[in-house]
């Protein structure tokens, strides 16, 4: 790996962390920098970039238009995620830290695993995706978020979504699972946490080729508040209206109402939809432990 392509999120700029990491490169690695304009520019440049290794300099989203990038390619780079958006949920639940000398070591290291992603289908359109995508709260979430203005963002459009969102009548399947409810949330999970630190599904695994979900039917704010801080420390919920499951593949379909879909954090659309493991794995740097 001689060769690294840096995509930035144009929007946060290069930081401070990031221009110290390309230093500390710079003997061993050529390191060229491609800073985004538009939503979708990063998908564009994974696509046609060339690099031994390209990594995103972002969030979830940054990081879900390069995974999306690179699976149009025929031939595919390693990939990596230096964290520094709003929400860095795929990376901080695999130890990946936003540390310079710690992620140049890693990437010295070469610790490279291939992994699964999963890929979300709806009349209109498909997207992989690499962390968790979700039907219901989060999609709402997707939808409302970037009108937010201030610190705590996620939480704050969360408890906006409880008061606002209309729970749509799903029927949601998979593998033994056939259940109809109002639905709060269905989450879609190659790994474990989203939303800003909530671990969703504490099963997921990355390499196991299945999709772990976690259904959240008919509950309401109180029962998320009794349950957040089991959430952040990746402790399943006790209720009868959240289960969990696994499978190749899921669907949402739904009687009554509209239920919106998130991909990554980013806005996908609304179900009817498909959750499944795609065919296509990626090659991705991972520390050998995860970083202080």
């Amino acid at each position: 790996m001689k060769k690294i392509g840096f995509v930035v999120n144009g929007k946060k700029g290069i930081s401070k962390n990031c221009y110290q990491l390309i230093e500390l490169l710079k003997e061993d690695y050529e390191s060229d920098i491609f800073l985004t304009s538009t939503k979708g520019n990063a998908l564009e440049l994974a696509t046609n970039i060339e690099a031994d290794c390209i990594i995103a300099v972002g969030g979830d989203g940054t990081l879900n238009e390069v995974v999306n990038g690179v699976l149009k390619r025929e031939s595919r780079p390693v990939l990596g995620v230096f964290p520094s958006g709003n929400g860095n949920d795929f990376a901080t639940a695999n130890g990946i830290g936003q540390n310079p000398k710690q992620f140049a070591k890693m990437l010295r290291a070469h610790n490279v695993k291939n992994i699964d992603v999963g890929i979300v289908k709806n009349d209109d359109a498909s997207r992989y995706f690499i962390n968790i995508s979700s039907a219901g709260l989060g999609g709402y979430v997707a939808q409302t978020i970037n009108h937010i203005n201030g610190p705590f963002k996620y939480p704050r459009s969360i408890l906006l979504g409880f008061f606002q969102m209309k729970k749509a009548l799903g029927i949601v399947t998979g593998n033994s699972l056939e259940r109809k409810t109002p639905l709060m949330t269905a989450a879609f999970c190659n790994s474990t946490t989203f939303a800003n630190g909530l671990m969703i599904q504490p099963d997921a695994q990355i390499d196991d080729g299945q999709l772990h979900c976690c259904l959240i039917g008919d509950v309401k704010l109180g029962t998320y508040f009794l349950n957040l801080r089991n959430l952040k420390k990746g402790i399943k919920i006790a209720h009868p209206e959240v289960t969990y499951h696994h499978g190749g593949i899921f669907s949402v379909n739904i009687e009554n109402g509209r239920c919106h879909i998130e991909t990554d954090g980013e806005y996908f659309g609304t179900c009817p939809a498909t959750f499944s493991i795609a065919r296509e794995k990626v090659r991705f740097i991972f520390p050998e432990r995860p970083f202080k």
